[in-house]
């Protein structure tokens, strides 16, 4: 017992070592500066990886930041009601912005600040490290790779800080070129991934702890994510409007070709040893009660246990967002349906194969034999334009719950009538997100004995291994010319198998098998969309891919098309967010830290 209580003692103690900042490169812990003994035992080392993985998490816990991944794509909608939320949905994010962005790039600041000090002050110290050593350096080498991979694709070049700062701080850091960036991700997890640096398996006593195939499936993602882009060639058309031609994805020296070939092969790796399988039952990926359960969930932040007396404020508020409350889900949230955090789904994510001017077409969404559309898309809210723009709080809304059938009341008190027959294009509908639940199989309406919104005891989960099916699929195809193989084929059905429901008529017709004859990447990259939903993916796949405005603009129906509430976007500048400006105007190097183009 003393034992652990000194462990968490020590973590509390990096953890706040580790935060509290102003700008990213003084984000650094205070005392390893000031103390030469700092990691100097295992247990030191030990809480300061721990730390890291708090640090990480922390962009999770009551933040908007993690809707820089989800908003803006065809598959979330922001509440009205939330001004920064939907700032990121419409892509109205200036570089002035003072919250959603500065968080963003000052927290992965923070993790690769506090990495490059831990990494620093282990190789000191540890001159012959043994495998707990080794171990815990391989975590840190991952997660500042993590935290480098998600700035640059978000931000294109940033600045590459690597070691420890032990002076004063240089503003004269600038930003690095796009394959330097990527050369610095790339070494770090080829050395995390070195066989017998990291478990092969998920740690039963730290889950949260990545093992070898996490970051084998986070170097896979790294090499998809490097091959589309460059093959898109957008991040470098924006560069060299700016006079940044070199600065750009056209300077990595593999061909688009080479780095899918080198993503086949690092998640085939993973696809044939490590050990994993999909999980049958879809829905318990999602629940509160399954956490830490499912070895398909590869890399699960780990949340508090949902009591405001137990590590407040420690819950998901991205998860919050798009499902779990006070309810069994967001449905009955304060038993207010308007209530403001909600986030939603466009329509299209509700329709599969519909018939349009006498022609049978597919939308993108879920049919009806798809086990997985009845758990994540629960519940509807439908709206016209007029009413949306003059009147959000008023949105009228039916929500099923198997078959039970809610009719909220108003605000004025009067029972709102069931629409959910006159669906027409003249309609704005949007469904709820009731993926992320407390218990599998209670009511959506159900209370809970989870009151605190701020301490929500689902996990977040980073990497599935539905996730690596997915992208080993799409690397297959790549590497072959852009023509699906048997490998492409077995991917893709594997994740279709579990989602038909082989109870329903229709799901052999509506959900057959994939033939690597006619398989396109636009059923991979929909399936996706499917299987990934809500899970802070949507926005780098179609930001990679080049899909980024396309699918966004396909999910608003055209009688919605209002240019302040739900706008078309046409400028390619949103594949990149701006650099914060207040980080511009402090550095020293005006040359090298510049503004991304049309900001």
């Amino acid at each position: 017992m003393k034992k652990n209580q000194i462990k968490y003692t020590c973590l509390l103690v990096v953890i706040l070592v580790f935060s509290g900042c102003t700008d990213f490169l003084t984000e650094k812990p205070v005392d390893f500066r000031s103390s030469v003994n700092s990691f100097k035992d295992k247990e030191s080392v030990y809480s300061g990886v721990l730390g890291l993985y708090q640090l990480y998490t922390d962009l999770y816990i009551h933040k908007t930041t993690p809707f820089i991944g989800e908003l803006g794509t065809d598959e979330s909608i922001a509440s009205a009601n939330q001004a920064g939320l939907s700032a990121i949905y419409r892509y109205s994010l200036t570089s002035n912005d003072l919250y959603v962005l500065p968080d963003w790039y000052a927290i992965h600041y923070k993790l690769i600040s506090s990495c490059n000090s831990l990494i620093d002050r282990v190789n000191t110290n540890f001159p012959a490290p043994d495998q707990d050593i080794l171990r815990m350096l391989g975590e840190a080498k991952a997660l500042r790779a993590w935290a480098y991979f998600r700035l640059v694709q978000t931000f294109g070049p940033v600045p590459l800080v690597t070691k420890e700062m032990m002076s004063d701080i240089d503003w004269n850091v600038g930003r690095a070129p796009v394959k330097d960036i990527y050369a610095q991700i790339v070494t770090d997890l080829t050395e995390a991934t070195v066989t017998g640096v990291l478990p092969a398996t998920k740690d039963a006593k730290d889950p949260i702890r990545i093992s070898n195939y996490v970051a084998k499936a986070m170097l896979g993602k790294v090499y998809l994510t490097m091959a589309s882009t460059k093959e898109t060639g957008i991040v470098d058309d924006l560069l060299s409007k700016i006079s940044r031609s070199d600065w750009g994805y056209s300077k990595i020296t593999e061909t688009p070709k080479e780095l899918y070939q080198k993503a086949e092969e690092v998640l085939t790796d993973i696809k044939n040893n490590a050990g994993i399988s999909l999980e049958p039952d879809y829905r318990k990926l999602f629940v509160a009660e399954y956490k830490n359960q499912f070895a398909e969930n590869m890399w699960e932040l780990q949340a508090s246990d949902g009591k405001a007396t137990a590590n407040p404020n420690r819950g998901f508020y991205f998860l919050y967002n798009y499902g779990i409350a006070v309810g069994n889900s967001m449905v009955t949230a304060y038993n207010a349906i308007w209530q403001k955090y909600v986030m939603f789904a466009p329509a299209l994510m509700l329709r599969g194969m519909q018939t349009i001017n006498n022609q049978v077409v597919y939308v993108g969404g879920y049919e009806e034999s798809d086990k997985r559309k009845p758990w994540v898309l629960s519940g509807g809210r439908m709206v016209t334009d007029a009413q949306n723009v003059a009147h959000p709080q008023y949105w009228r809304a039916i929500y099923n719950v198997g078959t039970k059938v809610f009719q909220p009341i108003d605000k004025a008190g009067k029972s709102v009538a069931n629409q959910e027959g006159t669906w027409s294009t003249d309609t704005w509908f949007y469904t709820c997100v009731t993926k992320f639940r407390f218990y599998l199989d209670k009511p959506l309406d159900e209370l809970t004995s989870y009151t605190d919104v701020n301490s929500l005891p689902l996990n977040f989960t980073v990497i599935r291994y539905a996730d690596v099916l997915l992208m080993l699929a799409e690397a297959s195809m790549k590497a072959n010319d852009g023509i699906a193989t048997d490998l492409t084929a077995e991917c893709m059905n594997l994740v279709r198998s579990r989602s038909r429901n082989e109870n329903n008529p229709l799901a052999y017709d509506e959900l057959p098998l994939y033939d690597k004859a006619t398989l396109t990447f636009e059923n991979i990259l929909n399936e996706r969309k499917l299987e990934l939903c809500f899970e802070n993916v949507r926005w780098f796949d179609l930001a990679r891919t080049g899909k980024l405005l396309e699918k966004y603009n396909l999910a608003i129906p055209a009688a919605a098309n209002n240019q302040t509430t739900h706008p078309v976007i046409t400028d390619t500048k949103h594949y990149l967010y701006p650099i914060p400006q207040s980080q511009i105007e402090v550095s020293l190097n005006k040359t090298d830290m510049f503004q991304n183009y049309g900001y």
